[in-house]
């Protein structure tokens, strides 16, 4: 789950990357030759956002088309192969490569990619395509989602059986206007990082495939529905939106957005939206390095527009965070300072999302130096506006997890994904969350023939299951359980920072008990009106949520 669109954005923006996508997506390759046109830049530019080594896209550049590629007529995505193929030897062990191609078979444009490989002169190359589709084949018969396994809180469910709302993102394209670094950049420089057992369906469509009328019947069914509206960037399809918000009964909207044309909604519109999650990294400085030049200046002057037409709700700031961010710094910068301050800011650390950039990172090291002590001095930060001023930073991280502990209460996720919150893909299957897009075995059902009320539901495990801080934490998120792209090193590295967390907050936790008791602050200023308002990051930053009507408490029902 992009933000998510970050988490937006992991598993997908891979195989969107493949395709040509500049959007969110599980889907693989596209089937128009625009994208892998695109695709083809993505691989030939040299661009140091991408991060493609300078080896790669030298050789790709000055290769020349092999005689029995140039002799034919070619179209775009005939020039990206046949600019590739004299490389294709560095692919002959990844057998994803060979599979992406083959589930192009439905086709014309596959089918004369197959004809122009099997062309090549080298029967290593015809062998290589044959023993890796059938390791492609193989594997997505072995595919299970093993890691998911039941009754993950045993006798620490919350809110049994209660109804409330449930929410659902809409993917309402896969597309995005932006190629920021830690999203189409990471894309490229782990091609392969999907060649790991895990059923993919690449087929799934840029834009919605369903009619609306479908959406409306199956949200109908739950008048607590909530719908976030998500992508790729959502906003490229302001028609589709403008659609939704007239025609589905969602008790609120919701939009992930990375507001490049939020100024452009009609006022009355903007209006109705009741949360705006805009994903910004910081200051200027730091938000164009990450996400493109001008980009942070295009934020602040829409998020003003905004305001300026009327719209009174919650503008969140959703930052990715790895190691070019001091979270002290930006953090406070985002929600104080002269261009626009947000009400709030939440963040998901850039972890366990790829295989391949681990092993370039001293991810133990920046967190241990800089990202923990960082923390901590905004927590300090965060106790003292309490103290001095008598309020609470809207700090996610923080309010989230100190809503729990001054509740003394556990939760499943605290994302909601895969029991309270769930992803509606554009051909009307539903995932756990955007993040987990295309992967079949985890599908919870889908808007044709089930009802808000009958989902699937998935819960984490793994090394979480057995985890002594499960309660408070909720877990890492469903796709990270499920993948555990980094290992199991890796992955106990994030968990210490989210231990780190929890006890500096148990630290604090007496001193805001007393400030409360005095009537300095209110308990009341760490819960919020929705649980679960689509911030997406670990730790998670909603409060408990009841287990809708109609779903089995603490327990995994898994796909068959």
């Amino acid at each position: 789950m992009s933000g998510m669109n970050r988490m937006d954005s992991s598993f997908s923006r891979w195989t969107r990357t493949v395709r040509g996508r500049k959007a969110m997506s599980k889907a693989g390759f596209s089937r128009n030759t625009a994208s892998i046109k695109n695709t083809a830049g993505i691989f030939t530019a040299g661009s140091a956002r991408n991060r493609i080594s300078a080896t790669t896209t030298s050789s790709l550049k000055k290769t020349p088309t092999p005689p029995f590629i140039s002799s034919m007529r070619l179209d775009p995505a005939m020039t990206f192969l046949s600019a590739a193929l004299p490389r294709i030897s560095a692919f002959s062990t990844t057998s994803l490569f060979w599979e992406l191609i083959t589930r192009l078979s439905r086709s014309p444009l596959s089918k004369t990619a197959a004809r122009l490989l099997m062309k090549a002169p080298t029967k290593e190359l015809s062998d290589t395509w044959k023993m890796s589709s059938d390791a492609a084949s193989q594997r997505r018969t072995n595919s299970s989602p093993d890691t998911l396994t039941p009754d993950v809180l045993k006798n620490n469910d919350p809110g049994r059986g209660e109804k409330t709302m449930t929410n659902f993102f809409v993917t309402l394209t896969l597309n995005c206007d932006l190629e920021c670094l830690y999203c189409d950049g990471e894309c490229c420089d782990c091609f392969d990082d999907f060649d790991d057992g895990i059923a993919v369906d690449y087929d799934v469509p840029e834009e919605i495939s369903y009619k609306p009328e479908i959406l409306r019947d199956f949200i109908a069914k739950d008048p607590e529905a909530v719908v976030i509206f998500y992508g790729g960037e959502p906003l490229l399809r302001m028609d589709r939106m403008l659609e939704y918000m007239d025609l589905l009964p969602a008790k609120y909207f919701m939009l992930h957005t990375n507001a490049t044309h939020l100024g452009e909604i009609p006022a009355s519109y903007l209006r109705r939206l009741h949360t705006i999650s805009v994903s910004i990294d910081g200051d200027r400085e730091l938000t164009d390095y990450y996400r493109g030049e001008g980009v942070y200046d295009t934020i602040v002057r829409n998020a003003k527009a905004a305001r300026a037409a009327g719209y009174t709700g919650e503008i969140i700031a959703r930052m990715t965070v790895q190691e070019e961010t001091d979270i002290y710094r930006q953090v406070l910068h985002l929600l104080d300072n002269p261009d626009f301050c947000f009400d709030s800011v939440h963040w998901q650390l850039n972890a366990l999302f790829w295989r391949n950039d681990y092993k370039r990172r001293d991810f133990a090291g920046w967190t241990e130096k800089e990202y923990n002590p960082g923390v901590r001095k905004l927590i300090d930060k965060w106790l003292d506006v309490m103290r001095t001023e008598g309020r609470v930073l809207r700090i996610y991280p923080f309010i989230g997890l100190m809503n729990s502990l001054l509740k003394n209460e556990t939760t499943h996720l605290r994302c909601g994904a895969g029991w309270a919150e769930y992803s509606i893909q554009t051909d009307g299957n539903i995932s756990p969350c955007p993040v987990m897009v295309a992967m079949p075995d985890y599908y919870t059902g889908n808007i044709f023939r089930n009802s808000p009320n009958d989902l699937k539901v998935i819960h984490v495990s793994g090394l979480c299951k057995d985890c002594d801080i499960l309660g408070i934490c909720g877990g890492r998120c469903l796709y990270a359980n499920a993948t555990m792209k980094w290992g199991e090193k890796g992955f106990r590295e994030v968990c210490a920072t989210i231990r780190f967390l929890i006890g500096s907050l148990k630290e604090v936790q007496p001193e805001i008990e007393k400030m409360i008791a005095d009537g300095k602050i209110k308990a009341a200023d760490f819960d919020q009106e929705i649980g679960y308002n689509s911030c997406e990051i670990i730790p998670w930053s909603r409060r408990k949520k009841t287990i809708p009507s109609g779903h089995s408490a603490g327990q995994d029902h898994l796909p068959g």
